[in-house]
C-alpha cells in the first residue's frame, strides 16, 4: 500500500531509489530466456518494472512537496502589495477598516487551506485513505478486453 506511514507518504532517499533500480536490473538479468520470444516479453516486463518505479518515485516527490514554495511568497508579496496600495488611497472609515480586515481573513484562510490540503493525510484536515482503497479495489476489479 502507497500510504502504509502514519505521517503520509515518506520520501525516498537517492540510494534507496538506486537499490531498487538494481534489484529490478537484477532480477531481469538473472532471468533466462529460452527463445526469442521470451527474450522480448523480459525485455518488455524490464521495462515495465522500470516505469512503475520511476512513477511511484515521482509520485512520492511530488507527494513530499506538492505546493511549491515560492508561489505561497509571490502571493503574500502580491498580496501585502495590494492592500498597501488600497489603503494608501482609502480613506479611513469603519466600512474601509473592516474591509480590509475582511480580505485580510480571506487570503489567510484561503492561504491555510491550500497548505493544509496540500497534505491531505496529515494535519488538522485529514482525509480517511478509505476512498482511495475503495477506488483502488474498483479499478482492481475492471476487466480490460485484449486489443485487437
Amino acid at each position: 500500500r502507497f500510504f502504509e506511514a502514519a505521517d503520509g507518504p515518506q520520501l525516498m532517499t537517492i540510494a534507496e531509489i538506486k537499490a531498487t533500480l538494481a534489484g529490478i536490473d537484477g532480477f531481469f538479468e538473472s532471468a533466462a530466456a529460452a527463445d526469442e520470444t521470451n527474450r522480448r516479453l523480459i525485455e518488455t516486463a524490464r521495462g515495465l518494472a522500470r516505469k512503475y518505479n520511476e512513477t511511484q518515485t515521482s509520485m512520492l516527490i511530488r507527494l513530499a512537496s506538492p505546493f511549491p514554495p515560492h508561489v505561497l511568497n509571490i502571493v503574500v508579496f502580491w498580496a501585502a502589495i495590494l492592500f498597501c496600495g488600497d489603503g494608501l488611497v482609502a480613506t479611513p472609515n469603519a466600512v474601509t477598516v473592516g474591509a480590509h480586515f475582511v480580505g485580510a481573513a480571506a487570503i489567510a484562510s484561503a492561504t491555510f487551506l491550500i497548505l493544509e490540503l496540500s497534505h491531505p493525510y496529515t494535519g488538522y484536515i485529514k482525509l480517511a485513505p478509505s476512498g482511495l482503497d475503495r477506488v483502488i479495489e474498483t479499478l482492481g476489479e475492471v476487466s480490460v478486453a485484449p486489443a485487437e
